[in-house]
């Protein structure tokens, strides 16, 4: 009825499906351990290819341009412009910035190479690159690589993702002041606003993510309610300022 379709004069081929639409934004799937949050990310993930004949994923579809994102520790990254998340890094052996050296750049504790000294804390993130990266470096990156091949929507697990690139609470802001770090959670309102990328995030255990949500969805022993209306509430009575 809510479709306002005559059935009468559907196509016999034509299939009317009920269930679960997730619209564009920044979606929160929460819930406690082993309720079917990553299991539901998973098959959101699988949306993007056909199926086969009785799979039982043959109805999720998710739109073709989605992308997962995780973190990589130890992947290696070249030239990736990471600044947005991470900036004023310490400079390390083993990371490196800037392009090819053109005979006017010079290296720095052996492996930073960059245009001119007073450019360090910056050169560093925009053009990034190491052998080794960590969990956040490799998650900004996976995210920065995600934005420039097109995804318009992202899925990201808590579980298989880096906690500092993931959010920061109020007492780790306090107490550490120097932070290179802008996690993700700073970023995914912005990143609609803008360039029009959605997120879905798998959420256990922090509570911040509640505060920037369109919809969030609470998985209950593997059933999907609507508790947006309610995360908006303990949002709104835990908030400071």
């Amino acid at each position: 009825e809510d479709l306002l379709v005559n059935r009468d004069d559907i196509s016999p081929t034509c299939v009317i499906l009920t269930g679960l639409l997730i619209p564009t934004g920044v979606t929160l799937i929460v819930g406690g351990g082993y309720h079917g949050k990553s299991t539901l990310l998973r098959a959101i993930a699988t949306g993007i290819h056909d199926k086969v004949p009785g799979d039982g994923r043959e109805f999720c579809v998710t739109v073709s341009d989605a992308v997962s994102v995780r973190a990589e520790d130890g992947r290696s990254i070249s030239g990736c412009n990471i600044s947005a998340f991470i900036s004023n890094l310490p400079l390390l052996n083993g990371i490196s910035s800037g392009p090819p050296s053109d005979g006017e750049n010079f290296q720095l504790n052996g492996s930073v190479i960059l245009k001119k000294p007073d450019e360090a804390p910056d050169e560093v993130t925009r053009y990034f690159k190491t052998r080794e990266a960590s969990g956040s470096t490799s998650q900004a990156s996976n995210v920065v690589e995600a934005i420039e091949s097109g995804a318009s929507c992202m899925l990201i697990d808590e579980d298989v993702s880096a906690a500092n690139f993931m959010a920061r609470d109020g007492r780790t802001r306090a107490l550490v002041m120097d932070e290179s770090i802008t996690p993700l959670l700073y970023r995914v309102n912005g990143m609609y606003d803008s360039l029009k990328i959605s997120t879905i995030v798998v959420v256990g255990g922090v509570g911040d993510w509640l505060d920037v949500p369109d919809q969030v969805l609470l998985l209950d022993r593997y059933v999907i309610s609507d508790a947006t209306t309610k995360a908006r509430s303990i949002s709104a009575q835990f908030s400071y300022g």
